[in-house]
């Protein structure tokens, strides 16, 4: 399943990483390859809907804006970031034991 936003994206792999499920290390980093897809090497981050108060249609939620940087995505992407340190730091740990 790919997400569609970042803020989606960051918030359900760092869950499924917090809640430690039977396979959190490959779920997680399957999660955390399509965030790293909506970040470019400046470090611009794509793919983050504005924020939004009740919309006429369901339609209408889902054809939200996506700036580029739009401040949503920032805690996301730091989330994200931190458990794949986290998950990278363990992978190596079990490497050198």
């Amino acid at each position: 399943m790919k997400y569609q936003t970042i803020d989606e994206g960051g918030a359900v792999s760092h869950a499924l990483l917090e809640l430690n499920a039977r396979r959190p290390k490959e779920i997680y980093l399957c999660a955390f390859e399509g965030l790293k897809g909506k970040i470019d090497k400046q470090g611009n981050i794509y793919g983050t809907c504005i924020g939004t108060s009740t919309q006429n249609t369901l339609e209408d939620y889902y054809q939200r804006a996506t700036p580029v940087n739009d401040w949503h995505g920032q805690g996301p992407v730091i989330l994200g970031a931190c458990a794949a340190a986290s998950v990278l730091r363990q992978c190596r740990d079990k490497i050198h034991e």
